[in-house]
């Protein structure tokens, strides 16, 4: 029985490649918990804190895997990740983590708190970005469905100037399948 069900699960984990090619939804950083500040200031010594938000839109979601990169010019160190109460995770920010939701979530999902010391040191317009969990090529994750998808990867701007405004999010509209098959009739 063991062997059964040990089989069955395995058979349901995602596997590097296998998410659809079209993107869906975002991840989004920002440094303040509101979701509204896309830049963080380096401009002296302090933690400073990551904001990570899934927007699932149009599809649901129960589990996502990604990195977080930085630029060359971001000399901050990671401190540590906090993921919220009632998810889990494997791994950590800066090396691959997956984030398991415990249930299905839809819309814009709180997913992770990172914290950096910042030395006041950063370049400006460097950068903290979402970017492919090792040896996937992309961020994924995983439908309430089982189903696998490509999910868009967002960035933090670090000491802003005029040259480098935060980058502007991809728009998901609703939609029905009719809709979509009446775009190419």
């Amino acid at each position: 029985m063991k062997r059964v069900l040990c089989t069955v699960f395995l058979a349901c984990l995602p596997t590097a490649g296998s998410a659809n090619p079209a993107l869906v939804g975002r991840i989004s950083l920002y440094s303040d918990a509101a979701s509204t500040q896309c830049t963080l200031a380096d401009n002296e010594p302090r933690l400073g804190e990551v904001f990570i938000v899934h927007n699932t839109n149009p599809y649901d979601a129960y589990l996502i895997s990604f990195q977080l990169t930085a630029s060359p010019g971001f000399a901050g160190s990671w401190v540590q990740d906090v993921v919220p109460a009632g998810m889990s995770a494997v791994g950590t920010s800066p090396n691959g983590i997956a984030i398991h939701y415990q249930a299905c979530r839809t819309g814009d999902v709180s997913i992770l708190r990172a914290t950096y010391q910042l030395f006041g040191t950063s370049s400006q317009c460097s950068f903290v970005r979402a970017s492919a969990y090792p040896g996937f090529g992309f961020i994924e994750a995983s439908g309430c469905s089982f189903e696998m998808y490509e999910v868009a990867g967002g960035a933090l701007v670090v000491n802003p100037n005029e040259t480098c405004p935060c980058p502007e999010p991809v728009p998901v509209q609703t939609s029905t399948w009719g809709h979509v098959k009446a775009l190419y009739r």
